[in-house]
């Protein structure tokens, strides 16, 4: 049910203007090129505003004109905390507060003209379509700004957009199109079409994407919104593209189970037709067709075009697996991360880079025209402060495909997706490698870490290149013997570049290519010299 009850409004307050052209003079004065300035001003103007006694239409075009340069303050202050390490630095976490507070004053600010134009206030009333569609876009924005920071939305944000949608149903606006310049495709958009993408949003599994994939996917749904057939009637098409929702819970979009049935409150998505338009793309991407001809937003130009396509198409459009379904392998796990702490845990020392007086490229030419190869000397060594063994997380589950952990609140390990972690059960010897592929922040239970483990075997190396420090790394076994990969800490690799590599003896490789990159990890190809 859509809580339309009044505010407490007060005649007087600290708001710097009480009309629209006053507002529009105010607006000019603010200090754009200091945005963390110009977002703490813009806050407590809309605070001030939503305390504020006003006309229903007045307050209206109030928040009309504020809408680009929220827009603007938002986009420029999310990439302090959009896709960081977890947990958030206090002033990092201050960034997103500051940026879900002005969210939520712009929704409140549009609910209360909506409750104006409910009341039959004539002026207001003639915009009812435009009031509902902006009060669809800033819930959906609440809920898309805390999957920049991977915690789980409150419930209460699925429960307003789906109210505010059925009002709109109710009201006969849900499909009228609006002018909208900052979120419409071509600068139009529908209330319907607004809620759809916020479910969609939502729906995509923002845990498993970064902030750009996350940003293309929003840009992709402001096109694609339309291609959404909403209805209560469920349609005959295939199942897997089909997904429901209840007008009346808290919840996002879910597949049907079993036959789908026709309520006054669940409504189905009929997602057949942007199916068709994501398999297009990514068959046309397979035969080499480049992203840019493809008809896909500007955005997908930082992203890995092919991989987040089918992500959001196995997410929206297909039968999923639940891949946790196995028993689950609870206990506990010895993390650790980092090359240092890998080096460690696998061969029970600390890293100790060797005292190396020769130039290595000379003394290995020098060895390989003798022996064949090049030979270790023993040598003495200096040693580094030991790394630390690493941390106790909790296993939650580890089916063959995904191992999930519980990182503790009392953690000292920031976690990233895409980021490469060691781990260790009870009772074994050895290390695992598995990387990051979501996250999900649940406050007081800790981070829940989804994880892909590595199945090819490594061994622990000593790596140099030429005119830097000796480091630790891994190397892969089981390469094709023309082929060698070895996983470097980032900033090593180059085109071309020979590396020393040192086990039971010295190799020597020249890197050739970069088969995938994480916040902690560069896997690299490399031939044998």
């Amino acid at each position: 049910m859509l809580d339309l009850s009044p505010p407490k409004l007060l005649n007087k307050t600290s708001l710097p203007f009480r009309n629209a052209r006053d507002c529009k003079a105010w607006l000019v004065g603010l200090p754009m090129t200091d945005v963390p300035h110009a977002h703490t001003i813009m806050v407590e103007a809309i605070d001030s505003l939503n305390l504020t006694e006003l006309p229903g239409y007045e307050r209206l075009k109030i928040l009309e004109l504020t809408r680009d340069k929220v827009a603007f303050l938002q986009e420029s202050l999310v990439g302090t905390f959009a896709s960081k390490p977890l947990p958030l630095p206090h002033l990092t976490l201050i960034a997103w507060q500051n940026a879900a507070a002005l969210w939520e004053g712009m929704e409140r600010g549009y609910r209360t003209c909506l409750r104006a134009a409910a009341n039959e206030d004539a002026e207001t009333a003639k915009y009812f379509a435009l009031i509902a569609e902006r009060c669809l876009s800033y819930t959906g924005l609440q809920i898309r700004n805390y999957s920049f920071v991977y915690k789980e939305a409150p419930a209460r944000l699925t429960q307003n957009l789906h109210s505010l949608f059925h009002f709109a149903e109710k009201r006969g606006v849900a499909h009228v199109p609006v002018k909208d310049s900052i979120d419409g495709h071509r600068g139009v958009a529908s209330p319907a079409q607004t809620y759809i993408r916020a479910l969609l949003l939502n729906a995509a599994e923002p845990s498993m994407l970064h902030a750009n994939q996350l940003a293309a996917v929003d840009d992709l749904l402001k096109k694609w919104a339309g291609k959404v057939v909403i209805s209560r009637i469920p349609p005959e098409n295939e199942a897997a593209a089909l997904r429901c929702t209840d007008l009346i819970g808290d919840k996002g979009l879910c597949i049907p189970c079993g036959p789908p049935v026709q309520t006054e409150t669940l409504i189905y998505l009929d997602l057949k037709s942007l199916s068709n338009s994501l398999r297009r793309r990514i068959r046309k991407l397979a035969k080499g067709v480049p992203w840019s001809e493809l008809s896909l937003p500007p955005s997908f130009a930082h992203v890995a075009v092919s991989q987040l396509l089918a992500h959001i198409h196995r997410q929206w459009c297909e039968a999923l697996v639940d891949e946790t379904s196995e028993p689950p392998a609870r206990g506990e796990c010895d993390v650790v991360n980092g090359f240092e702490a890998f080096y460690q845990a696998l061969t029970g020392h600390p890293f100790e880079a060797p005292r190396q007086t020769e130039d290595f490229s000379s003394l290995a030419a020098d060895q390989m025209a003798v022996f064949g190869k090049v030979i270790q000397r023993s040598a003495a060594v200096l040693s580094n402060n030991a790394a630390p063994l690493g941390e106790t997380w909790k296993l939650e589950s580890a089916p063959s495909s995904v191992v999930q952990f519980r990182r503790p609140l009392a953690s000292k390990i920031a976690v990233s997706l895409q980021q490469m972690i060691g781990y260790r059960q009870a009772g074994e010897s050895g290390l695992k490698l598995a990387i990051v592929r979501g996250m999900r922040d649940q406050q007081d239970a800790g981070l829940l870490v989804d994880t892909v483990p590595l199945t090819r075997h490594f061994e622990a190396v000593i790596l140099r290149v030429k005119d830097m420090a000796f480091s630790p790394g891994l190397r892969l076994r089981s390469s094709p013997a023309a082929t060698v990969e070895l996983l470097l800490a980032p900033g090593f690799f180059q085109p071309g570049r020979v590396m020393e590599v040192r086990a039971d003896d010295i190799q020597m490789y020249r890197l050739t290519g970069v088969s995938q990159r994480g916040p902690n990890f560069d896997w690299v190809t490399c031939q044998p010299l």
